[in-house]
């Protein structure tokens, strides 16, 4: 609702500043995409492995009857998660900052989505780290990869083979990928390189659609401690089948976020400082989920 200021913010100006900012190197939506539900409670149709892989006899007769299958599959059900993050603004700090060609609400949206986006990057990638979410398809880096004669190629190659799912995704960071385009193993299997190995010509030598880099970088250390930054995205390497288009009604796929709701408001309060003033509120409804373990493994303790 307007702000019953000299300077009112009207929703639409909320929406217009809202939906111009993007922050970049984030991978949550790419890696455990959104499927929208209609409730904070949501139920996923998930398919056995004999349902989607077993063999069925279709040989009939000029009379015969088809032989009949079964399809049998189950519902997991899912509460979702509410998050939320606010901050308050006195009126004389809106009019202050305004007259010197500053609006505080608009900055403190940009720091509420941010510290929202990062909060949700970090639980998607803390999913795909957890070897506990791949079933049997986990393994370690037997060689680190911070070693030129490493054989990354052949690592990835096993863990390819291992799964049940043909994996279309690689998920890293970016000093892993730095490692990956140096390594020797690597560049000799990739004809006439020059150099550094090309994202796409990594992609062509594993059949892999889509190599997806983290780049988030946050602050490791705990409230009150030095400032201690580092990747987001850990030591580790996940080969996963992502569904182009995931559905709660088919879920062949690693990962999906339920999700409900998301967005922005902006409400008067009598209770900041001592005139009142503006708390800009931002929310999301959502919830990750690993769906399909079988469709995914995990290469841990990749780099040292």
């Amino acid at each position: 609702m307007p702000n019953n200021y000299a300077f009112p913010l009207s929703e639409e100006k909320i929406s217009a500043y809202v939906l111009g900012y993007r922050p970049k190197g984030f991978v949550a939506d790419i890696i455990s995409p959104r499927v929208k539900v209609t409730s904070e409670s949501a139920e996923i149709m998930v398919w056995p492995k004999g349902t989607k892989f077993a063999l069925s006899d279709t040989s009939i007769s000029v009379r015969g009857i088809p032989n009949e299958i079964t399809s049998t599959w189950t519902k997991q059900k899912f509460a979702l998660d509410s998050h939320a993050l606010s901050e308050p603004i006195a009126k004389q700090e809106i009019e202050q900052s305004i007259k010197e060609g500053v609006d505080p609400r608009l900055s403190a949206l940009d720091g509420l989505l941010l510290q929202m986006d990062m909060w949700r990057e970090k639980q998607v990638l803390d999913q795909y780290a957890n070897k506990d979410n791949y079933g049997d398809n986990t393994a370690a880096g037997s060689d680190t990869w911070n070693k030129s004669a490493t054989d990354i190629r052949g690592q990835i190659d096993t863990a390819k083979q291992g799964m049940l799912v043909e994996p279309n995704t690689m998920v890293l960071s970016a000093k892993a990928l730095m490692y990956m385009r140096n390594n020797k193993s690597i560049k000799d299997a990739i004809s006439g390189i020059a150099g550094q190995a090309t994202i796409d010509q990594i992609k062509a030598l594993f059949d892999i659609d889509n190599i997806v880099v983290s780049k988030v970088k946050y602050d490791k250390a705990v409230e009150g401690k030095a400032v201690d930054i580092g990747d987001m995205a850990g030591n580790f390497v996940s080969l996963v089948y992502l569904s182009p288009q995931p559905t709660t009604s088919n879920a062949m796929t690693f990962a999906m976020t339920l999700s409900l709701k998301k967005g922005q408001s902006s409400y008067d309060s009598d209770r900041v400082g001592t005139q009142g003033g503006v708390v800009q509120r931002a929310f999301d409804i959502r919830t990750e989920v690993i769906v399909g373990k079988d469709c995914g493994h995990i290469i841990t303790g990749i780099y040292t």
